[in-house]
């Protein structure tokens, strides 16, 4: 039986309408890494994003939570235009989060 994962995503006091995939990366000495790409509900600065606190959950049943908190290093605009095909209303970007 295949788990369902729930996924939410925020950074700042902006969450994400979808998380679409994820990567987290733990390395010895060096703080852990997260590449994430989200769907917005609107469009943001990447300029503002960087810097700020950002927070990734994962929760699936039988399990505890998971979380993954660290300082967004870098933002981009995944695609060109302002909209996702498939959800017309968000704007999808990726971003580089290191832990905290």
């Amino acid at each position: 039986m295949a788990r369902v994962l729930e996924k939410s995503f925020a950074v700042g006091e902006l969450s994400a309408s979808r998380v679409v995939s994820f990567r987290e990366r733990h390395r010895l000495g060096i703080p852990a890494e997260l590449d994430i790409e989200v769907l917005l509900p609107a469009y943001a600065d990447v300029e503002d994003l960087v810097g700020q606190t950002a927070a990734l959950q994962v929760d699936h049943e039988g399990s505890p939570p998971r979380s993954f908190v660290g300082v967004v290093e870098a933002a981009a605009v995944a695609r060109s235009g302002m909209a996702c095909a498939s959800e017309p209303k968000t704007v999808p970007m990726t971003r580089r989060i290191v832990s905290v």
